[in-house]
C-alpha cells in the first residue's frame, strides 16, 4: 500500500519555487534508494520555467543523480494545432 500524498503549503511563489524543488530532489532521492531510478514526467510550457530552473544550478546538479531519472515531457492541456501556443503546430 502507497503511503497518502502529502500537501506542501509555501507562503510565497520564490518559497514555493525552491520547496518544490526540494521536493523533487528529495522524491528522486528515496525513488532511486527504493528502486534504482526515478521516473518523471514533466509539463511544457512556460509556466512551470521557475519551478524547472533551480534543477539545473547548484546544489540540485549534484543531489539528484540524473543518469538515474528518466524525463518525459506532458502536456496537461489542450490546445488547437493551429494555435501558437500549440507543441502540435500545423505547417
Amino acid at each position: 500500500m502507497t503511503a497518502p500524498p502529502t500537501l506542501h503549503l509555501f507562503p510565497a511563489s520564490d518559497t514555493l519555487a525552491t520547496g518544490a524543488v526540494d521536493v523533487f530532489a528529495s522524491a528522486a532521492d528515496a525513488a532511486i534508494r527504493a528502486s534504482g531510478r526515478f521516473i518523471v514526467a514533466l509539463a511544457g510550457g512556460t509556466t512551470p520555467t521557475s519551478r524547472y530552473a533551480p534543477l539545473a544550478t547548484a546544489p540540485y546538479v549534484a543531489r539528484v543523480q540524473w543518469p538515474l531519472v528518466p524525463v518525459f515531457w506532458g502536456n496537461e492541456r489542450w490546445v488547437e494545432p493551429a494555435n501558437p501556443a500549440s507543441q502540435r503546430r500545423i505547417s
